[in-house]
């Protein structure tokens, strides 16, 4: 059985700081990266009543995605019925408040009132990852946490790169929180996770072209590993990615069904591939069964695979918009602070 070990959906998240004393957290962050997603609250009190509010009124992807499923279910276009559970993933990016969704907590242990560790202890969202901060000599405390569940991960606050450790296992917890996701989803949809993103060529060469093209979001649209992608101001891509297996089938079909000679040959030396392509036995014409034709890439990982990049929505019918961007919501968030200083 295949595992994710890219989550079936992505999108940037909002990191949840609770420390009395700001001047640490905000000298970390305020160095950092711009595109970075983060509150500050002064108490884990304060804390505990954010996240009850916030959760109250967002909607987490895992409920958001089965939610649009049942939606989905009740009037699906039959050429469209082979994909359904991947557009209640990729629906996602209508929910305007995806963003504020918080899967990490980065908590000083040494607050009054009620230490770090204790705080970390009384969350009862298991799903939300903890991060500690604490100074090295409270290293075993950490580790004993760690082993017991109670937090995720430990920064030491006199290290000197301090802040760059603390990122990093930031944005892996993030990674690690969308994973889990996804085999929750997987379960809920009844899909099964593409070989490819167990293949760590091909993930390799999927966060090289995420990063090229500065990808922030993406979202997992059918069971061959494609893609939609979405940069931080929401401008739309599809990376399609088909087995040579699959299309050896598709150009079998084509020849079977009479498709013009040239198109057939394309299909054929792998230059050409469909977009999209309904599992069950095709009907109806050449375009009522095939969305697009691409041009078509071929690479080499443990599997032989085509791909092509697509800029622009218009594979999937998608309004952008209605999509709020990642831009928007890091420019919100500046207000925020602009205003409560």
């Amino acid at each position: 059985m295949q595992d994710f070990r890219v989550p079936a959906c992505f999108f940037p998240t909002t990191t949840l700081f609770i420390d009395d004393h700001h001047g640490f957290i905000l000298n970390m962050v305020l160095h950092g990266e711009e595109d970075f997603a983060f509150r500050l609250v002064a108490s884990p009190y304060e804390a505990l009543k954010y996240l009850k509010e916030q959760h109250k009124e967002t909607t987490g992807v895992y409920k958001h995605v089965t939610h649009e499923l049942k939606s989905y279910a009740k009037d699906t276009p039959a050429n469209h019925a082979c994909y359904m559970s991947f557009v209640a993933i990729y629906s996602e990016i209508y929910n305007a408040r995806r963003f504020e969704e918080i899967s990490v907590l980065v908590v000083d242990h040494a607050m009054k009132g009620m230490e770090g560790l204790r705080f970390c202890g009384t969350i009862p969202d298991t799903v939300i990852k903890k991060i500690l901060l604490i100074h090295s000599a409270e290293e075993s405390l950490a580790k004993d946490a760690i082993e017991e569940g109670i937090i995720d991960a430990f920064v030491f606050k006199d290290q000197k790169d301090a802040f760059h450790t603390l990122l990093k296992k930031i944005h892996d917890l993030q990674t690690k929180y969308f994973l889990e996701m996804s085999w929750g989803i997987e379960k809920a949809l009844s899909i099964k996770a593409p070989a490819c993103l167990s293949d760590l060529k091909f993930i390799d060469f999927f966060a090289k072209l995420r990063l090229h093209h500065r990808i922030v979001e993406y979202y997992l649209i059918d069971d061959s590993g494609s893609f939609l992608l979405l940069d931080q101001d929401a401008r739309l891509s599809c990376w399609m990615v088909k087995t040579v297996e699959e299309c050896k089938s598709y150009y079998l079909w084509a020849q079977a069904h009479g498709i013009e000679p040239t198109l057939l040959d394309e299909l054929h030396q792998g230059k050409k591939m469909p977009a999209f392509f309904p599992k069950d036995t095709p009907s109806g014409s050449w375009t009522e069964s095939w969305k697009s034709i691409l041009p078509a890439t071929r690479f080499e990982t443990m599997r032989s695979y085509y791909y092509s990049y697509v800029e622009g929505g218009f594979l999937l019918d998608i309004n952008a918009a209605l999509i709020k961007s990642f831009h928007e919501f890091l420019e919100e968030l500046d207000m925020e602070e602009l205003l409560f200083r």
